[in-house]
């Protein structure tokens, strides 16, 4: 739109007023084609920590390697977080004897257990593949090699989906504060998987809301005009840039529908 009115006499008819920033449903678009990048794996590695392995054990269809639609993905990508903290899960109850290819025994010991139990349980979980050694073994481990590549690849996974699964509960809640801390992650990953384009886009955005370089009152309204309530509950806020895609759905399949040798895009407007 800029380059557009470069030419015009008026300041404002330049638009360079305009703050051009990444939109938020790009960037969880973005982020799901990181992760499959990254975790695809392939036919020569077959081991279950990859998403490669995940299609192919749920027989999910029709996923590119490569730049897969956002609701297959997503859904994958999610389905396959959910399963390896499962994973962690069972593996601790089998150490105490429990087994887990029968359900009834699984809910059963769960039942059993008390407030304190459970939770004490959950952060065994969290420590095993969520903190900082889960997804940088010793040099000792290294030089013994005895690092479980697996398990290091499922933890990297793991912590990977946190910042996304973040991502995705600030927008749907509204939480521009959350949505801020993820933003500052993003520069790290996009930069360490070379999509430097997309670093330096992450970056941009991150200096207009964490410094001096807009006041308070421009950096709140740069993250909140990222987001729209259609329906006005505490939980249902997107992305506004989704709202537009939904919109140009609407108009293609009103085209589709509604097609005739006169009927052209004016006409429907």
């Amino acid at each position: 739109m800029q380059a557009e009115q470069v030419d015009a006499f008026a300041a404002y008819d330049r638009k360079d007023w305009l703050i051009g920033v990444a939109a938020l449903f790009h960037l969880r678009m973005n982020f799901l084609w990181l992760m499959q990048r990254t975790h695809y794996g392939n036919m020569e590695r077959q081991d279950a920590s990859t998403l490669y392995h995940n299609i192919n054990f749920w027989g999910r269809k029709n996923i590119p390697a490569d730049r897969a639609a956002f609701q297959v993905l997503e859904e994958l990508v999610l389905h396959s977080f959910d399963a390896r903290v499962v994973g962690l899960l069972y593996t601790r109850l089998e150490q105490r004897g429990i087994d887990t290819s029968e359900q009834d025994e699984v809910d059963k010991a769960i039942q059993d257990m008390n407030a304190k139990g459970f939770m004490d349980l959950v952060e065994d979980v969290r420590r095993s593949a969520f903190e900082p050694q889960a997804w940088r073994p010793s040099k000792e481990k290294y030089a013994n090699n005895t690092v479980d590549e697996e398990f290091l690849s499922h933890a990297r996974y793991l912590q990977q989906m946190i910042v996304y699964k973040t991502l995705k509960y600030g927008i749907k809640n509204g939480d521009i504060g959350l949505i801020d801390r993820v933003i500052g992650v993003c520069c790290f990953y996009f930069e360490g998987t070379g999509q430097s384009n997309y670093a330096f886009e992450m970056l941009y955005l991150k200096r207009l809301t964490s410094t001096k370089a807009c006041d308070k009152e421009l950096r709140l309204a740069i993250l909140s005009n990222r987001l729209v309530n259609p329906h006005g509950r505490r939980d249902t806020w997107q992305e506004v840039d989704r709202s537009l895609e939904y919109l140009n759905l609407e108009l293609k399949r009103e085209l589709w529908a509604r097609r005739t040798s006169t009927f052209r895009i004016g006409c429907s407007v």
